[in-house]
């Protein structure tokens, strides 16, 4: 199942995508009234779940052309978004060499905290910051959207949290970056946070350890990799997180990025006004935005 949050007729709301994918209707078509995804990432049932399962099957709805409505991120305003730093083999073998430095395989789960004024949406634009900045980079990641409150979980039980998947490009200031010794405002400026096109529920995604990623710059081939190379898999994620800090529904965990980003090409190359950056990843679509 897809949800998403989309504006029609000036007005912000919840719906879930047709099996086709071609057409959105509103929860109320299912005799729901969330007024937000987080909210109803909180309180829908499983039997909820169900019923609109059914209706979709049985086409027994009212929906809207989705070219007809305005796309948002999925969760326009997340309460939290965690990353994962240098979670992919590949990336963490780019950064040693972009460095210098021999690889060595991390030991520990490096965290940061994506500070976001709002998620940007599929085919949203984004903030190029020239006046601060003259190395914007991207990177495609798969996030995790988490369903309900999670503390002190086990690494068998963190998959049971989880609501579903969708789309992240964790972009970032690659000069603030080296300049700070820490990722917090090289990685959380205004308008640099595209998450979307909609939020794919956990049960359709069957191995989330097996999808396949890639992103595109004006219909070049980018990153090309697969979650297959995450060195800390989203148990041990969820689980090492939730020791000490308390996931909400809503939270979002973006889990790291494959090698061939930017600066890891030679020479490096970065974001530049009018670039369109298309993210994919199996099973959830692709994230389109453009660099303004």
């Amino acid at each position: 199942m897809k949800f998403a949050t989309y504006i029609y007729n000036s007005q912000e709301l919840v719906g879930v995508l047709s099996n086709s994918g071609t057409e959105i209707c509103s929860i109320q078509e299912f005799g729901l009234d969330y007024k937000t995804m987080t909210e109803l990432i909180k309180k829908m049932t499983e039997k909820e779940k169900q019923q609109i399962t059914k209706q979709l099957d049985a086409n027994d709805y009212s929906g809207l052309p989705i070219e007809d409505v305005q796309l948002l991120s999925p969760i326009p305003m997340p309460r939290d978004i965690i990353a994962v730093s240098q979670n992919y083999v590949s990336h963490v073998k780019e950064t040693c060499r972009v460095n210098g430095v021999e690889y060595v395989r991390p030991k520990y789960c490096n965290y940061f905290w994506r500070r976001v004024n709002r998620a940007i949406a599929h085919n949203g634009s984004l903030s190029l910051h020239a006046e601060i900045s003259s190395k914007m980079d991207y990177e495609v990641e798969l996030a995790v959207v988490i369903g309900k409150e999670c503390s002190r979980v086990s690494q068998e039980y963190a998959m049971d949290y989880v609501f579903g998947y969708t789309i992240s490009n964790d972009i970032s200031a690659r000069d603030i970056q080296n300049n700070l010794a820490q990722y917090a405002y090289a990685k959380g400026l205004d308008d640099t946070t595209p998450i979307g096109p909609y939020i794919v529920t956990a049960d359709e995604i069957k191995n989330p350890h097996n999808l396949n990623l890639l992103l595109r710059v004006n219909g070049e081939l980018r990153q090309n990799g697969n979650t297959d190379d995450f060195i800390f898999n989203i148990p041990y994620v969820i689980s090492d997180i939730s020791k000490g800090m308390t996931l909400f529904p809503g939270d979002i965990i973006m889990t790291g990025t494959p090698s061939g980003v930017g600066i890891g090409m030679n020479p490096p190359v970065f974001l530049k006004h009018g670039d369109i950056i298309e993210s994919e990843i199996e099973g959830l679509g692709t994230l389109r935005n453009i660099m303004e």
